[in-house]
């Protein structure tokens, strides 16, 4: 992505085609960590027209939702889901704008719990501006409405309905500098079996808007190098409820200032990094405000065309679909490897440990509370036609909580089969 076309690519002037490059780099790391690799250059993958598809899914869980088999609450249960989905996606290029869009409903069926049935749907509307030759934009509508992630086995949310919209500009006033301005709003909401709204739930729902804008400097050996200046505010619309007749708002504002960086080593090893400063305060729960230096780190090598090592390490403050929090400090480690055994058949084996940290009380404990979170997975992909793919996904997870009776260990396997028409 960083590497200027070739004089033979482009009729620009040097100086010009140094300034898109560094313009698209710019859209696409939006001055925090850097996407890696693999995915940036599926991401710059032109497919035009219109492709629709249908996939079919069925996965097994031993604990679906993350019971500790300790104490006297309810028992660890498996249970067996099918999900479907049918969409289509649009790839066009109209001059130098490039507009993506992609539609889908989906329908998720349990075996066991079919309280949990979710009827949902994605759209998703992006255009890739070129608004000159030294400015370009980003802009994207987002709706999901999908199955709620169950993460410590302490909610019940049967829904997550999501909102995002995302603005980004990037000016290139120097073939190897560009100034970068984005504002992003998220907003999200948690229902119950049936679509219910929940009043123990409604204390999830947040709004967040994020503005951020950074000065990016690209030199011509490809690599990077940025600083961010990151405002976040965080709104609950509903007060958390933390005990009988009690009740607490988790609104917040967050400050940050963040270095970035890649660095390509060599041509087989790329290194990632981005140190913030991070300040947050919350309105009325200072026991869970956070002043600190968060990081992340991601270290790629690929000593063959077909074999791939990553290596990521983070501090990061992350949310959390928990009727008692709202947000974690996270510790994470990633461990990833990646083999095409074929050029049809393709191999990950990934090992993700992550300890979260919930500053002062969790709302029903008197006591701070900590999860030490373990994810480990393979997964087989295999291409049976350019239009036909097979997906196979087994997991582990486990954690280990502070909290009494909230251990849990769960394995998973899941099947998907996916056409593209």
């Amino acid at each position: 992505m960083g590497n200027s076309p070739k004089p033979s690519q482009s009729s620009r002037s040097p100086s010009t085609a140094a300034r898109c490059a560094l313009l698209r780099a710019a859209l696409g790391t939006a001055l925090g960590l850097p996407v890696c690799t693999a995915h940036a250059a599926f991401a710059d993958t032109i497919n035009p027209g219109i492709s629709p598809f249908a996939s079919i899914g069925l996965t097994h869980d031993s604990n679906l939702l993350n019971r500790s088999s300790s104490g006297s609450g309810p028992q660890p249960q498996s249970d067996t889901v099918t999900r479907t989905e049918l969409g289509a996606a649009l790839d066009t290029l109209i001059s130098r704008q490039r507009i993506r869009a992609k539609v889908s409903v989906n329908q998720n069926r349990h075996q066991q719990f079919s309280d949990r049935d979710v009827d949902g749907e994605s759209h998703d509307l992006r255009w890739d501006a070129a608004l000159g030759e030294t400015v370009q934009g980003q802009f994207e509508l987002l709706r999901e409405r999908d199955q709620a992630p169950i993460q410590t086995g302490q909610t019940s949310a049967v829904e997550r309905i999501q909102n995002a919209r995302l603005a980004k500009l990037v000016w290139g006033f120097h073939p190897e500098y560009a100034v970068t301005a984005q504002i992003q709003n998220t907003d999200s909401q948690f229902l119950g079996s049936n679509s219910r709204v929940d009043p123990a739930l409604t204390g999830l729902d947040r709004n967040e808007q994020l503005r951020t804008i950074g000065l990016t400097y690209l030199p011509a050996t490809g690599s990077q190098l940025g600083l961010a200046f990151k405002t976040l505010e965080g709104q609950f619309p509903s007060r958390q409820i933390t005990g009988p007749g009690q009740s607490v708002s988790n609104n917040f504002q967050q400050r940050e200032v963040e270095l970035s960086s890649i660095w390509n080593a060599s041509d087989i090893s790329r290194l990632s990094a981005a140190v913030s400063q991070v300040e947050r305060h919350h309105d009325e729960l200072p026991i869970r405000d956070y002043q600190g230096v968060n990081y992340q780190l991601e270290a790629q090598f690929r000593p063959t065309a077909k074999t791939q090592f990553i290596a990521a390490f983070a501090r990061q403050i992350i949310g959390v679909s928990d009727v008692s929090n709202s947000d974690a400090l996270a510790r994470q480690v990633s461990l990833s490897v990646n083999w095409a055994i074929t050029s049809a058949l393709l191999l990950n084996v990934t090992h993700r440990p992550q300890t979260l940290f919930f500053n002062g009380t969790d709302g029903f404990s008197s006591q701070a509370r900590t999860d030490r979170l373990r994810d480990n997975s393979i997964r087989l992909q295999y291409n049976l036609t350019p239009k036909l793919q097979l997906l196979g996904i087994a997991q582990q997870r486990r954690r280990q909580s502070t909290q009494v009776n909230t251990d849990y260990s769960a394995q998973a396997f899941s099947l998907y089969l996916k056409y593209v028409f």
